[in-house]
């Protein structure tokens, strides 16, 4: 079974017609349970979907999504985790990278988002754990945005003083003058 599913995984991330992945994904759906017992493939298998699903056209993402569902449901907490993680942080840099959003791309990143939001509604108690961990990191962010930003407007307000009063001295020698 380990050699199938190698086998399978080797031609999911070696192949670009993207038919054929969604076929091989689909047919190898059945097997998703047997990944329990290979944690580094199932690793590998986790990650080559989040590419198929982030990255694909056509039916390639709903296949992939379906199977990291099942891998989900069916392997437990562990994988869970797993997914709830890299499904974020793929969606995060597939909205990243479309700065113009055509009207394929915006329905794309819709999917993508009801994607997301069918993977965290498996488990709502470790969706409000992810989502506390990632709104925390977003007020880190935040803060340290706002405190860099703070000694540079100190600086520009002293700059801005100082050229008003340079500015206010000229006046007053060209008024002597």
């Amino acid at each position: 079974m380990r050699i199938y599913l190698a086998n399978a995984l080797h031609m999911i991330t070696e192949m670009t017609d993207e038919q054929m992945i969604a076929f091989i994904v689909h047919r190898v759906r059945a097997s998703a349970v047997f990944l329990t017992a290979f944690p580094s493939l199932l690793r590998k298998y986790v990650k080559a979907l989040f590419h198929t699903w982030a990255r694909g056209l056509g039916a390639m993402p709903l296949v992939s999504f379906m199977f990291l569902r099942d891998l989900c449901i069916q392997v437990g907490s562990n994988c869970l985790d797993t997914c709830l993680k890299g499904i974020y942080k793929a969606y995060l840099v597939n909205c990243k990278l479309s700065k113009s959003i055509s009207g394929s791309k915006q329905q794309h990143i819709q999917f993508l988002g009801n994607c997301v939001r069918e993977l965290y509604s498996l488990d709502p108690q470790s969706a409000y754990q992810h989502a506390f961990i990632f709104i925390h990191q977003l007020g880190v962010i935040l803060r340290g945005a706002l405190t860099e930003r703070g000694p540079k407007l100190v600086k520009d307000k002293r700059q801005k003083e100082s050229s008003k009063s340079s500015k206010k001295q000229v006046r007053n020698l060209t008024k002597k003058l």
